[in-house]
């Protein structure tokens, strides 16, 4: 029995935009949100002293996450989150490397700085799994709120690198424009920096037993910081995402095709054994 290798079969090109994959990411991650206050509300009688309570002295949207029935259908909503969330960072950093040098003004340091930034927001997005297995109840106060609390404190950081790297992306590799929007973004993005460094010091300063100040006696700075930090993360990083990046930002085209393979034209590990793109005949028999 003879096999004749046979030319690869073109089954389409795909166009995308990492801006619709970010969106999306949000879109799910307010899902998520929604659906679990709503179960919290309607099924579940939080108690009045809960233990971010007696760390910061107010509960916050964390609450609505660590009760059953949310806590048991919120780690299989997050993964919803983290599939986008991923295509995102990966397609960005795609579409950077097509501007790095001797190709483009991104240089290779640049390249492998933003590398790594990319390589913790998708580490940062999916350790975050672990603050719905470790709720803030299932170890001794201060304890259990602490290995709860560490994730969020990652991720809040690595919202911020993700929103400050599309400012800088769009802001030299992809607006000719306005001065004026320019100069708006940067702004947003150092608010949004103070935001997060206010977010990540109270966080912090409970890591540390109330070593900066003590937590009950800053309530409405706390308040202030966690509402000024949803507006930022939540509302004002999506709404520029929809509004402006999503239609000026370079799509990355995939295109697919499948080849045919016979037998042993590979070996055990993985590693091509025959010439490709001429055809040949191999006996089977």
């Amino acid at each position: 029995m003879n096999a004749v290798k046979r030319d690869p079969v073109e089954v389409g090109a795909y166009v995308l935009s990492p801006e619709a994959y970010h969106l999306s990411s949000f879109i799910l991650f307010g899902a998520l949100i929604l659906i679990c206050v709503i179960l919290t509300v309607a099924f579940t009688d939080i108690p009045e002293n809960t233990e971010i309570v007696r760390a910061f002295g107010y509960n916050n949207v964390c609450v609505y996450l660590d009760y059953p029935p949310a806590a048991h259908i919120a780690p299989t909503l997050w993964i919803f989150f983290l599939v986008p969330w991923m295509g995102y960072s990966l397609l960005w950093l795609t579409r950077c490397r097509s501007r790095v040098q001797p190709q483009g003004p991104v240089s290779s340091h640049v390249y492998c700085f933003l590398q790594v930034c990319t390589a913790f927001e998708v580490f940062s997005a999916a350790h975050f799994v672990q603050c719905f297995a470790n709720k803030p109840h299932d170890l001794p106060y201060p304890r259990g709120l602490k290995m709860h609390t560490y994730p969020f404190t990652l991720l809040v950081i690595a919202l911020w690198i993700m929103s400050c790297k599309s400012a800088w992306w769009f802001t030299n590799h992809e607006w000719d424009g306005s001065r004026r929007l320019k100069a708006a973004v940067w702004l947003f993005e150092g608010v949004y920096f103070f935001v997060t460094l206010g977010k990540v010091l109270i966080h912090v300063n409970f890591f540390l037993d109330d070593a900066l100040w003590v937590a009950n006696q800053a309530v409405i700075f706390g308040k202030l910081v966690d509402a000024a930090f949803m507006v930022s993360a939540t509302l004002v990083v999506p709404f520029a995402t929809w509004l402006v990046q999503y239609r000026d930002g370079d799509r990355i085209c995939i295109k697919l095709h499948v080849e045919h393979i016979i037998e042993g034209e590979f070996d055990l590990r993985g590693r091509r054994v025959n010439r490709v793109g001429i055809e040949y005949q191999q006996d089977l028999g």
